[in-house]
């Protein structure tokens, strides 16, 4: 039996900032240093080990130019697509 587990938003945020670096060509080393955030603690939030801080998000909003309310709402799209799939 395959049992899906329901999209949490703080993943959705994770896959929101990687396409966000994958359409502006920037690696998470660029994103990293640019906004100040340790490689290791990037890397964790990225890969869904632990939530973005509201601190760290508007710091790479500010670097992506991407206001932190775009980077919520398309997250909020994700889950919601995700979600109503699993309860179809």
């Amino acid at each position: 039996m395959d049992i899906k587990t329901p999209l949490a938003i703080t993943e959705a945020v994770a896959t929101v900032i990687a396409e966000l670096l994958r359409e502006q060509r920037k690696t998470s080393l660029q994103l990293s240093e640019d906004a100040g955030i340790p490689r290791a603690t990037l890397s964790r939030r990225l890969n869904h080990y632990s939530p973005f801080t509201t601190d760290e998000l508007e710091r790479i909003g500010r670097v992506l130019n991407t206001p932190v309310s775009v980077i919520i709402a398309r997250a909020e799209g994700i889950t919601r697509a995700v979600n109503e799939g699993i309860s179809a």
